[in-house]
């Protein structure tokens, strides 16, 4: 980035909007972002002149995303969420077979209740 001027400004600009997106909405971490940089002399005419389409495309292409990075997480949260009702069952099962318990013995001794146990089995038949 020491070489190209324009690409340092760009990562700055994107850290901006990056680093407000902490504390405020997505347009208003854009406009921020922009008044910032142009305030710094970042990017500055450019900005100016095309204030409107930047401000408009950035929050585009942040939408874009932070859908992508929500569905991701999503499908992770509920992958991990099967898994864990999977193991929960396994388990319980490995309980009741290896140990001759009957299902509530079982639960206890896995410090569940019976109610959670049959939760999992109807997550996993999903």
């Amino acid at each position: 980035m020491d070489k190209c001027k324009t690409l340092a400004d760009y990562s700055y600009f994107i850290a901006e909007i990056r680093k407000n997106l902490e504390t405020m909405s997505l347009k208003s971490s854009v406009i921020t972002a922009v008044d910032t940089c142009i305030e710094q002399n970042i990017l500055r005419d450019f900005l100016i002149e095309q204030k409107a389409e930047v401000i408009s495309m950035s929050i585009y292409e942040y939408n874009e995303e932070y859908v992508k990075k929500t569905l991701h997480e999503e499908g992770y949260e509920d992958g991990f969420a099967d898994g864990k009702a999977q193991s929960l069952i396994e388990n319980i099962e490995a309980l009741m077979n290896n140990l001759g318990l009957d299902l509530s013995k079982a639960c206890e001794g896995l410090g569940i209740t019976v109610e959670e146990y049959y939760s999992a089995k109807r997550k996993c038949q999903k």
